[in-house]
């Protein structure tokens, strides 16, 4: 992810999601989400972690710039999560800040609307034809 003059990796480990910037691989920060599973980030920032047993993805302040809200970012700080999943695996977030999950166990992927709209449920698609989905890209 092009951020901020910099590029940001991020890497799921069972309970730990680890931060690093890229190609230079310094670790930055760490979160804890219980069974992490997808990771994404946001176009501006914003770390995203899917949780399988949680049945939820965490949203997590970004590095740099302002806050949601307000003042200096404090990046890891949990911003906010979406629920009403399934055991969620994969998740992507569009060019227009949609977010996007493989909502694993209720067979469908859910689109949220951007995190600066409050990542309300837009609409689902796949259902009655995908079984098992798990990943997106």
């Amino acid at each position: 992810l092009q951020q901020y003059g910099g590029q940001l990796l991020a890497v799921a480990d069972n309970d730990t999601v680890c931060v690093y910037t890229y190609p230079s691989l310094k670790f930055k920060y760490s979160v804890r989400v219980r069974s992490a599973c997808g990771v994404a980030f946001s176009y501006n920032g914003y770390l995203l972690v899917s949780s399988l047993d949680a049945h939820s993805v965490s949203i997590f302040e970004r590095i740099g710039g302002k806050s949601r809200v307000g003042g200096n970012s404090n990046p890891g700080a949990l911003v906010t999560e979406i629920t009403n999943l399934r055991s969620p695996r994969g998740l992507v977030v569009a060019s227009s800040g949609e977010i996007l999950v493989a909502d694993t166990d209720n067979k469908r992927v859910a689109v949220f609307s951007r995190i600066e709209h409050g990542c309300a449920f837009a609409r689902e698609f796949g259902s009655g034809v995908l079984q098992f989905p798990s990943a997106i890209a």
